[in-house]
This record gives C-alpha cells, sequence and structure tokens, in this order.
C-alpha cells in the first residue's frame, strides 16, 4: 500500500496486475503459389485470427445478442499470403471461392465450452457467431470471409450466472480449435 498526503488527507493506492499476451497467428495453405498468378491462385491466401483473448467479468452474457457489446471480439481477417501485380495483399474472390467458412470447435458438445480453473472449478463461456444471432454448436460456423467481407469479428461471452460461481484468485482456461475452409 502507498500513502499519499495532499492538504491533510490521506490517500489510499493499491496495486493489482493484469497480464497481457499477445501471440499472432494465420492458417491457410502451405501449397505453393505459381509466380505472375497471385492475383487468381486458390492457394494465395491466409486468415490472421487472434490466439489469445482475455475474459473479464464485464463480458458476461446471457443471450447470443448481448455478445457484440458485453463480449471480447474474436476478429478474423483473410489477406493474399503473396501480393501479386497490385502490390496488394487484399484477396479475390478467385483466390477465396465463395468464401473462407470459420468454423469453432475442441468442444464435446452444445454451446456450453468449459473453461477449466487452476484449482479444479470450471466455469461456462459461449461464442457467438459474426451476427451476434447464434451461441455456437461444436463446429458451427462462425463466419464467412471473402473479397468483399475480408475482415468480421465473432465474440466469445462467459456464460450468463458464472462469475458468481467463479472462485477468487483462479485462472480459467479453454482452448478452441478454429477450422478455415475455402468454399468452391
Amino acid at each position: 500500500a502507498l500513502a499519499v498526503s495532499m492538504m491533510g488527507t490521506s490517500v489510499m493506492a493499491y496495486e493489482g496486475k493484469t497480464n497481457f499476451k499477445y501471440t499472432p497467428g494465420t492458417a491457410g495453405p502451405t501449397d505453393p503459389i505459381t509466380p505472375g498468378n497471385e492475383e487468381t491462385d486458390q492457394n494465395n491466401w491466409m486468415v490472421s485470427y487472434p490466439r489469445n483473448i482475455t475474459l473479464m467479468d464485464n463480458n458476461e452474457a446471457a443471450t447470443a445478442a448481448e455478445a457484440s457489446t458485453k463480449g471480447q471480439a474474436l476478429t478474423f481477417k483473410v489477406s493474399q499470403r503473396q501480393a501479386g501485380a497490385d502490390q496488394s495483399d487484399k484477396v479475390t474472390a478467385d483466390n477465396v471461392g465463395s468464401g473462407i467458412t470459420v468454423a469453432a470447435g475442441g468442444w464435446t458438445s452444445g454451446t456450453d465450452i468449459t473453461m477449466e480453473g487452476t484449482g479444479n472449478s470450471t466455469v461456462l463461456m459461449n461464442l457467438a457467431d459474426a451476427a451476434s444471432s447464434k451461441f455456437l454448436a461444436v463446429d458451427d460456423v462462425m463466419m464467412t470471409l471473402n473479397a468483399k467481407t475480408d475482415t468480421d469479428d465473432g465474440f466469445a461471452v462467459i456464460k450468463n450466472g458464472q462469475v458468481a460461481k467463479a472462485v477468487e484468485g483462479e485462472t480459467y482456461t479453454a482452448t478452441v480449435n478454429f477450422t478455415f475452409t475455402r468454399g468452391a
């Protein structure tokens, strides 16, 4: 504790730590891109996606409709791995076809994702699609990225009623596997 005296009054300040971590991630085809065909090559795309998301108490939501205002955004962006003659990494319809679908999985069933605590307690979280119209079940599509909409957000929330259940001092974690599939 730090005490500061100002005009006869004492002000107490306390410390709390917040850890931030960022690990950039990309996924996409690793097959070679035909030189000179960057604008039309079906292998010339990659998706940038979040690798670490921090949820806080104020990210609790009861419905998917609340996710866009209460949740943490998960931003996905599709771009060319290698810029073409136009020197831009913006994808074309030839690169991504009808679009790159982003689907979430890695949990067993339903829409509830169990976050394991460091002291063996659990809380639940949910993911909402880009439109915040529904919570995602395993392998549901979160969004589709294409040449017109190359960046979009899904949302992560703590399931309603879980903040009060969380044990103070524990850290809760879960891993979600995203798949990126090129449409025809």
